[in-house]
């Protein structure tokens, strides 16, 4: 009997290393927004971005961006509305990504 308690302690632990690990990676890869996982989107082309998240909210030159809403933060709240910016580099590749809002506001 006590072989199988220590087995099924040794098997929850494993679990919760699992668990915890996976939860940190996703975590981690969607940093900038949890909607958006960073990893992936830097790297691809916005064709590719576009097929897995919709439609643009906003396309500049070098730069497209996905409205995920109003400044509310508990400090000093802006109430702009803030997007999840992409800028991609001269062969159409996503180089970095930020939370900001518009242009020159």
């Amino acid at each position: 009997m006590k072989i199988w308690k220590k087995a099924f302690k040794i098997v929850i632990i494993i679990i919760l290393l699992i668990v915890v690990v996976l939860v940190s990676l996703y975590f981690i890869s969607h940093s900038t927004y949890y909607k958006y996982n960073d990893w992936w989107i830097v790297g691809n082309s916005y064709k590719d971005v576009e097929e897995k998240y919709g439609e643009f909210d906003r396309e500049y030159t070098h730069k497209k961006a996905y409205y995920i809403g109003t400044d509310s933060s508990i400090i000093m709240p802006s109430h702009h509305p803030q997007y999840y910016w992409m800028v991609h580099d001269e062969n159409g590749i996503i180089t970095d990504v930020y939370i900001s809002t518009l242009p020159g506001g």
